[in-house]
Formats: structure tokens, C-alpha cells, sequence
């Protein structure tokens, strides 16, 4: 009869339990083992799944793998956004908390900036629209994408955005007469941790510039217009109107100002030209 007890209270311990047990017992890698490789597995309650996660990063802080205990923080604060750690932890474990909270809680506050989009040039092809958003440069992402769709489809496009210089641009082309776009974001952390910035029921309105910025006609047919990208979208500023670097008023201010000394130079020189004495300046003219 006892060891039917005994049987029955082993089995009532779950992974998480026993892993907890194991990591106060400074037992890390059997605490890991015994939580198995994932807290999403079917070993593991849902209920306990956070748990799962903390004690993961406990024993793995506790053998010195800050990179995985860091992953295993981002799933935690992903998944349960308010959780915390408690006042009686580490200040070491405290400090790796606090900075995956940090970040997820700046990758959560992305959007994406104003659109400005192309004209098309009648071809019935709408220009392409440069999508970009601004990360923090203290939050440092793997890989951004954006899902967009407008009104006349409910299925999302996947944009993927590159990196240029911390700001992420990609480009999306649009239905003919695209209206009411809506979008959201995924971004994926450098622990490999996907975030959701919303998703297709909570998706924000696109914010679409009325006037574009010097737009160019797009056309797919043209060989530099096969693969869109930022330079196809937007045209540079023609520099046309500046002379050497400068506007034209610049310009000829400076002429009429250098025009001005020169001048001033010949009339002094023809007054002061006609001695002989030493140091005179003579200047001759010759008219044809």
C-alpha cells in the first residue's frame, strides 16, 4: 500500500516540478534534462510553460550559457509580457531579466513610417511603395518583416526588410488603386525569438503621404525596373539647378562680387600708374 502511495506522488510531479527541485539542488544539467528540450513539448502543461522557461534560464545562467538563458527570457516576456522574477533572485539573473524586457518592450512600440508611394507611369501597374522602419540603436534585430494588405484582399503580403545603416527598407507592390491598407510586423531577435507586432486582427492603417516624394514612372517592362527597389521608388533631386554646388543666386553673388574687386584693383591702379617712381604700376591697353 505504501509504495502504491509512493508510485502515485512521483508520477503527480511534473517535468517542471522535478526540474525545480533539481536546480535548488544545484543540479543544472539534470534540472535542463529533465525539462526537455522545449517548454512548448508535449511533456510540458500549458499552465507551466513560463515556468518552464525561467527555470530553464536559472540552470543555464547557472552554468554560464547567458546566450540561451537570454533566448529562453525573450520566449518567457513574449509569451507572458507582465511577467517578472520576484525579489529574491541574483542580481546577474535581475540584469539579463531586465534587459530582454527592455528590448522586446522597444521592438513592441515599432511601426512603420509614413508611405510615400510612386505614380505609375499608365502602364496600369501601381509603383512600388518603400516601406521603412526605424529600429532603436540600442535594439538589435536579426531579421524585420512587414505583412501588409489593403482592402480588396484579406491575405497578407510578407515584405522582407534589409538593413541599411539601422534604418529597414523593403518594397511592396500594391493592387491596382490600393485602399485602406493595414499592415503588422515580425520581428526576430538575435536569440532567434519571433516577436508579433500586432497581427492580421489588430493590424494599424498604413499612413499614406499625400504628395510624393519626386515619385518616377514604373514601368515592370524596363530592365532597371525588373527588381524594384529604393532607387526605383524615388527619384534623386535633380542637381540641375545648382552651379558648382551652389544655387544660382550664390553663384552670382559671388561673380558680381569678384568682378567688384577686380575692378577696384584697375581704377587703382591707373591713378597711382602714371609716376615714374620706383614701385609704380604701369598698365598698358591695347584696343584693336
Amino acid at each position: 500500500m505504501l509504495s502504491f502511495f509512493a508510485i502515485a506522488i512521483v508520477a503527480a510531479v511534473s517535468p517542471v516540478q522535478r526540474a525545480e527541485q533539481l536546480y535548488n539542488q544545484a543540479r543544472y544539467d539534470d534540472a535542463l534534462k529533465a525539462l526537455g528540450r522545449s517548454c512548448q513539448g508535449a511533456t510540458i502543461r500549458e499552465s507551466e510553460q513560463a515556468a518552464c522557461e525561467k527555470v530553464r534560464a536559472f540552470a543555464l545562467v547557472a552554468l554560464g550559457r547567458e546566450a540561451e538563458a537570454r533566448a529562453a527570457f525573450d520566449r518567457l516576456i513574449v509569451a507572458n509580457p507582465d511577467a517578472d522574477l520576484g525579489a529574491d533572485v541574483s542580481p546577474k539573473l535581475q540584469s539579463l531579466f531586465s534587459s530582454a524586457k527592455r528590448e522586446i518592450a522597444q521592438v513592441m512600440s515599432l511601426q512603420l513610417e509614413p508611405v510615400s508611394p510612386g505614380v505609375a507611369s499608365g502602364s496600369g501597374v501601381s509603383a512600388p511603395w518603400p516601406l521603412t522602419v526605424r529600429v532603436p540603436g540600442d535594439v538589435e534585430v536579426d531579421a524585420l518583416h512587414v505583412h501588409i494588405a489593403t482592402a480588396s484582399t484579406s491575405r497578407y503580403s510578407e515584405v522582407t526588410l534589409r538593413s541599411q545603416d539601422g534604418v529597414w527598407i523593403g518594397m511592396y507592390e500594391p493592387p491596382t488603386e490600393p485602399s485602406a491598407p493595414r499592415y503588422y510586423l515580425v520581428a526576430t531577435l538575435t536569440s532567434g525569438v519571433n516577436v508579433n507586432v500586432g497581427d492580421a486582427a489588430t493590424a494599424k492603417a498604413v499612413v499614406v503621404s499625400a504628395a510624393p516624394l519626386d515619385p518616377i514612372g514604373y514601368d515592370p517592362l524596363e530592365p532597371q525596373h525588373a527588381q524594384p527597389n529604393a532607387l526605383a521608388a524615388t527619384r534623386r533631386r535633380d542637381d540641375g539647378d545648382k552651379i558648382a554646388g551652389l544655387p544660382p543666386w550664390a553663384f552670382w553673388t559671388v561673380v558680381g562680387g569678384g568682378a567688384a574687386v577686380v575692378t577696384g584693383v584697375l581704377i587703382y591702379a591707373l591713378t597711382r600708374g602714371g609716376g615714374d617712381e620706383p614701385g609704380a604700376v604701369r598698365v598698358g591697353l591695347t584696343f584693336q
